[in-house]
């Protein structure tokens, strides 16, 4: 028994073994886009729609409504254009070359794959700088990508990719900062050049990125008001800028123009002239063309309804936040196709989220604030997990008082933000464990491990897909429906339905 324990141990300790977790990702989102049909569910269609239409000019703003664009809602002032600007150029030249929509589209999302998995990388390189036990890393990104939306969306042609990649650098950039700051007493110029203008441009991949930008920036300010020589914080600045090469002067001012010039052009207007970050799409455009914007449309209509036939909401916050919860958990274990029919978790990974979540809970408000005293690193991207979580609760509760449903609640929101709560909740359990089996810990904690991966296997990540899909979600194509079909015969007898 010890020797198991010890190979349990040696394994979460390798580098070879984050390495197979990196695989496990890219292997299941290469099925799923190699084996799903277009448009993936999660907004395909509508994100390689507007990378098609910025393919047709060289800059990033369309000054008047594209033609037929309707179906993409108001993109003269849509402030999350970014990462389509930026993906047409790979798309122009495979167009080139490629004319089949369907090979295009197969190497956008492989390209999305490869951001994904940097991603990972990024992840947890961001939680080895919060001191996080490599054990717990390891093991709380495998239990990451065994999410089967994890490597669902990972398979997309979505900007929740590149968004997914740039979260960990950005706080990790803004740790790296606080770092310095704390012990010399002055910013790293270039760093905190790199985090300003990566906050800028982040914030125009998805605006949901705003608050991240908020907790990092307030973070930083608290931090320089706790030190006993700011004053001379710019002048350090200063000299230290006038120190780097005249090159890299260059490039940092240049990249801290046009990151900056690109935030205010869409953000500081549209908080200016319309008052909103987003603009509502019928103020810039006619009913008739944001009647094809399926989000616009659906809040139309209920809109409506509930003019028409005012339904009786329960406005009770706890009633609405715990249906949130459950929805959320929901849709990171559901399985859905291009047409959005959707097929409900399978039953075994679906109760480990919710056992998971509720214990997770329980352990935060019990050791939540001594976790946070050990490892205070952990303050930056916890303080940015629940700003986004605050700011996305509160939506979507206006929404429900608004429209009388539950709407826009998807589990792939949270998916930048899984890691960072993996990480709290395992050490807060960890804090448990330690407490209740003293002499054991070790050894439960390994059991503990070895059953939740088990558990997790009936269903996890890839196999979600492939047990609960059939002909109608691959692509038309023999070999893909005959290869899929094999597999989900050899591998459903053995997953409980």
């Amino acid at each position: 028994m010890q020797k198991f324990f010890k190979i349990i141990n040696a394994i979460l300790l390798s580098n070879r073994f984050f390495t197979c977790i990196v695989g496990l990702l890219v292997i299941q989102a290469l099925w799923i886009a190699l084996s799903a049909r277009y448009p993936l569910a999660f907004d395909e269609n509508f994100h390689f729609g507007i990378i098609k239409l910025f393919s047709h000019q060289w800059e990033p703003f369309f000054s008047s409504t594209p033609d037929n664009s309707g179906a993409f809602g108001a993109l003269t002032r849509e402030p999350s254009y970014l990462y389509h600007y930026l993906m047409s150029f790979p798309y122009r030249l495979i167009a080139v070359f490629i004319h089949s929509e369907t090979q295009q589209i197969i190497l956008l999302r492989l390209m999305n794959i490869a951001l994904f998995g940097a991603g990972l990388v990024a992840f947890r390189r961001l939680l080895q700088q919060l001191a996080i036990p490599k054990k717990l890393i390891h093991f709380s990104l495998l239990m990451f990508v065994l999410i089967p939306a994890v490597p669902f969306l990972a398979a997309h042609i979505n900007y929740d990719n590149l968004l997914f990649l740039l979260i960990p650098i950005t706080l990790s950039l803004g740790l790296s900062c606080s770092q310095a700051l704390r012990s010399t007493s002055s910013f790293p110029v270039v760093k905190l050049s790199l985090l300003i203008i990566l906050l800028s441009l982040a914030s125009l991949v998805k605006y949901v990125f705003l608050p991240v930008a908020a907790a990092i920036v307030i973070y930083l300010i608290v931090i320089l008001f706790q030190q006993p020589h700011k004053k001379k914080l710019f002048h350090q600045i200063a000299t230290s800028f006038r120190a780097l090469s005249l090159s890299l002067k260059i490039i940092l001012i240049t990249g801290l123009f046009v990151s900056g010039g690109l935030f205010i052009e869409r953000y500081g207007i549209n908080l200016v002239v319309y008052r909103e970050i987003v603009p509502e799409c019928s103020r810039l455009e006619t009913v008739e063309h944001c009647q094809q914007y399926g989000p616009w449309a659906r809040n139309q209509l209920l809109s409506e309804g509930m003019k028409t036939s005012p339904t009786l909401v329960d406005a009770n916050i706890l009633s609405f936040a715990s249906a949130w919860v459950y929805d959320l958990l929901y849709r990171l274990y559901f399985a859905i196709n291009y047409d959005y029919s959707t097929k409900a978790p399978l039953p075994i990974p679906f109760m480990l989220a919710r056992v998971v979540t509720i214990a997770g809970l329980v352990s935060v408000v019990a050791w939540g604030i001594s976790v946070l005293r050990r490892y205070p690193k952990l303050l930056l991207p916890l303080g940015a997990t629940v700003l986004y979580a605050g700011s996305l609760f509160y939506k979507n509760y206006l929404d429900y008082l608004a429209y009388g449903e539950r709407v826009a609640i998807n589990g792939r929101y949270f998916i930048p933000f899984l890691p960072i709560i993996f990480v709290l909740v395992g050490l807060c359990l960890n804090r448990l464990i330690n407490d209740s089996f003293r002499n054991y810990s070790a050894q439960v904690k390994s059991v503990l491990a070895v059953l939740l991966l088990l558990i997790a296997l009936q269903g996890g990540g890839l196999l979600t897909f492939l047990v609960l899909s059939d002909t109608g979600w691959y692509w038309n194509n023999s070999t893909v429906i005959a290869i899929n079909q094999a597999v989900q015969n050899i591998i459903s007898p053995f997953i409980i339905r």
